[in-house]
């Protein structure tokens, strides 16, 4: 690759992909070459790598290696709230539980999923939950029981009603630009 050639290809990538250097967009990084046969490597230096049948799909797996971690990286991803707090039942804190916000409909995200330890949980360690509106559904186990180690494993016992978590109404929203939320679930009986 000429000079020239060089220098648009990395105007163009930096065009498309700003926050990525656009150097990582060349076939192969400078160095990765040394001590390849000149039969590999051809008159037309790196780029020959791509065509070659048995370097070239190892090449553009080490180019994707490098380039989609990047782009992923580049603000693209999903905004989230770091929501904590308490969680009760009958004035009891959960001591054992789970609390899972779970996508309604036209809120495309994922499901989130956080443990209940002394009755409170923290969504932070997994980064938050994305804006959306979600149900609620929260479980509470008997802390006696082992957890399941694999499929036919007998459930433990959940200790809430239905109605708070496989039948749960609970809703919540998170609006863009929040960054941080603290909510308490105190469930009557």
């Amino acid at each position: 690759m000429s000079g020239d050639e060089s220098r648009r290809v990395r105007a163009r990538a930096h065009q498309s992909f700003p926050c990525v250097r656009a150097r990582t967009l060349l076939a192969v990084a400078p160095g990765a070459t040394a001590g390849l046969p000149s039969s590999v490597m051809g008159s037309v230096g790196r780029r020959a790598l791509l065509d070659k049948p048995a370097v070239a799909p190892v090449a553009r797996t080490l180019l994707l290696l490098v380039l989609v971690p990047l782009v992923a990286g580049c603000g693209g991803g999903l905004e989230r709230v770091k929501m904590s707090g308490k969680v009760t039942y009958m004035d009891q804190p959960v001591v054992d539980g789970m609390i899972r916000f779970v996508p309604k409909a036209g809120t495309e995200m994922p499901l989130t999923i956080e443990p209940i330890r002394a009755g409170q949980y923290d969504t932070s360690t997994s980064g938050g939950v994305p804006v959306g509106t979600y149900r609620i559904e929260i479980r509470s186990y008997h802390p006696d029981d082992p957890i399941p180690t694999g499929p036919g494993a007998p459930p433990r016992r959940q200790l809430l009603p239905k109605k708070y978590n496989v039948f749960s109404e609970l809703e919540i929203t998170l609006e863009p630009g929040q960054k941080q939320m603290t909510k308490d679930f105190i469930l009557p009986q």
